[in-house]
């Protein structure tokens, strides 16, 4: 499966939202699809931090340490895209809290 994320990110709403990636899905269906390629070592890590995503979006600092957990198996698989996608969403929200 080929997955491609550009830079173009929308919000919608307010910063509780879930950010959307223009031809990839929202980014919990993004992390829930690389859930299903995480070898069983490394899954129980990345359930929970999709557990916390849904129960905080992307709205507090647990929601951000639960993309630096994703972030950080998707780098020791080589998941590039995975880590383009949290970047990108973890950039525009800074941009968009900042100003």
């Amino acid at each position: 499966m080929t997955m491609h994320f550009g830079d173009n990110i929308n919000q919608i709403g307010d910063h509780n939202s879930v950010i959307k990636h223009q031809g990839g899905g929202d980014l919990l269906t993004v992390m829930e699809a690389f859930r299903a390629r995480v070898p069983a070592a490394d899954r129980e890590s990345v359930d929970s931090s999709l557990a916390v995503l849904r129960e905080h979006g992307l709205a507090d600092e647990p929601a951000r340490q639960a993309l630096r957990t994703i972030a950080g198996v998707a780098a020791m698989l080589g998941d590039t895209p995975v880590i383009d996608a949290i970047r990108s969403a973890t950039e525009t929200l800074g941009r968009l809290r900042d100003g």
